[in-house]
């Protein structure tokens, strides 16, 4: 591979090629056939206060489709006024159907928010002072990314000011850390079983190191969603033409979906598809790290 190609690791930190919103709702104030103030009056928005109320996980993005929910999120100390409401970790969560689509509201102390901002700046990377993956809980990782998508209903300044409390690009490089130190046992345990002839039980670490590796890759290019369910459709979206980019999802495919590894494969065959997988993995993980 060219160096030029290696070198070409950084990405657009916006625009919908980055699964960042589209916009192009916000002059009709509707979304998904719904209009803001209908979706807002589901918990008694607007109320004279300044609240910051914003639309945001896949409904505001490129990776919609016509059985999205809406996600809304509240940052306030208030709880909820819905009929069907749960409480997770420090969020409210509030559950409504409008015209048949599923309206979902958070609930975010504002504290609550600053102290995640605040933990993010006092991050130092590089330095493993916790258990991989425990600086932050999953929900709290979801916060940031959709808080970084959102796209504002009521008092924009004041969800623009939110939004410039948070490191973006130091919370992407942050998940790209923790997700290599994951790899580095995963790669051990392939290693073990390939030595200790398991080839069923190397097979499947080696496609986890593919996925795993697929992650690292798109935190490097500035990606913030912890979520899986998505990988494919954003390592599309992040296509900047490169051939290294090319490369990546060429083998990524060709390892998710071996025709050679699969149940009663020649073990000759897995033992090279396992192998693949390792290769696969040094090579994202070497380009990734600083």
């Amino acid at each position: 591979m060219p160096s030029e190609a290696l070198g070409a690791r950084s990405s657009p930190d916006g625009g919908s090629a980055a699964g960042e919103p589209s916009r192009a709702h916000a002059a009709d104030r509707s979304i998904a056939g719904l209009a803001y103030e209908r979706i807002l009056a589901l918990e008694g928005f607007p109320d004279g206060s300044d609240t910051i109320v914003y639309l945001s996980g896949s409904i505001v993005t490129p990776l919609a489709n016509p059985w999205s929910d809406v996600d809304v999120f509240v940052l306030s100390d208030r709880r909820p006024h819905g009929p069907s409401t749960l409480t997770e970790g420090r969020s409210a969560v509030s559950l409504h159907v409008l015209d048949s689509r599923g309206v979902d509201y958070e609930f975010w102390p504002p504290a609550t928010a600053r102290a995640l901002a605040e933990r993010l700046a006092c991050l130092e990377l590089g330095v493993a002072t916790h258990n991989v993956r425990q600086l932050f809980t999953y929900a709290e990782e979801c916060f940031v990314h959709r808080l970084r998508v959102g796209v504002p209903m009521l008092n924009a300044d004041g969800f623009r000011a939110f939004q410039a409390l948070f490191g973006f690009e130091k919370f992407a490089a942050y998940q790209g850390q923790e997700v290599i130190r994951t790899i580095q046992s995963a790669y051990q345990d392939a290693c073990g079983m390939l030595e200790a002839a398991d080839l069923v039980s190397a097979v499947f670490s080696g496609r986890h190191l593919v996925d795993l590796s697929a992650d690292v890759y798109l935190h490097r290019r500035g990606h913030t969603d912890p979520g899986t369910k998505w990988r494919s459709r954003y390592l599309e979206l992040f296509d900047d033409g490169s051939a290294f980019h090319r490369e990546v999802v060429d083998t990524y495919w060709q390892l998710e979906f071996p025709e050679t590894a699969g149940r009663g494969a020649d073990p000759a065959a897995r033992r090279r598809y396992v192998e693949d997988c390792l290769r696969f993995s040094r090579r994202v993980t070497s380009w990734a790290q600083p």
